[in-house]
């Protein structure tokens, strides 16, 4: 039972994990917006209510109220950018696992096709020295071509055969 290979998986894995990672950053980004939105508008507010109370509004007793919201909104601006910044890392730390994923899928596929080379030329040289071997001579000036044997012929050019026809012998 051969094993199975877990290079395609990670590499479905670490682009999962990316796919997250950016639609993470993108959902506390927005947050992040928003965050800094309610901080301008409580900042806006404060000057608001500053400038109405020259007209006499109760501006002393909702100060205190004024100044917690605007407070509690720059926390959560500050948290939501502190957020922001996180899933940024886990986005950029994403980003480099698959980088060195698909690098290393990379180098497996180069290192296949440097196997698979040397198994062709392997067959080829074979085959050459099938041609090439010298049979014992029976008669002289018969070429050494003619007395090599079909049979092992055959078997060194199965590899490299893609047709499914048989070789024959012709003339």
């Amino acid at each position: 039972m051969s094993r199975r290979d877990a290079l395609p998986t990670l590499l479905q894995l670490r682009r999962a994990a990316l796919e997250g990672a950016t639609l993470d950053l993108a959902a506390r980004l927005a947050h992040q917006a928003r965050a800094d939105q309610a901080e301008a508008a409580a900042a806006a507010a404060l000057r608001t209510e500053a400038a109405a109370a020259a007209e006499g509004s109760d501006y002393a007793a909702w100060l205190p109220r004024g100044r917690a919201a605007a407070a509690r909104a720059a926390a959560a601006a500050a948290a939501a950018a502190n957020d922001s910044d996180a899933a940024r890392e886990v986005l950029r730390d994403a980003r480099t696992e698959l980088e060195l994923a698909t690098a290393l899928a990379q180098r497996r596929a180069a290192a296949q096709r440097a196997r698979q080379l040397r198994l062709e030329q392997a067959a080829l040289d074979e085959i050459a020295g099938i041609l090439h071997r010298a049979p014992p001579r029976k008669r002289p000036g018969v070429p050494p071509l003619a007395f090599v044997p079909i049979k092992s012929l055959r078997a060194a050019l199965q590899p490299l055969v893609v047709c499914p026809r048989p070789i024959t012998r012709r003339g």
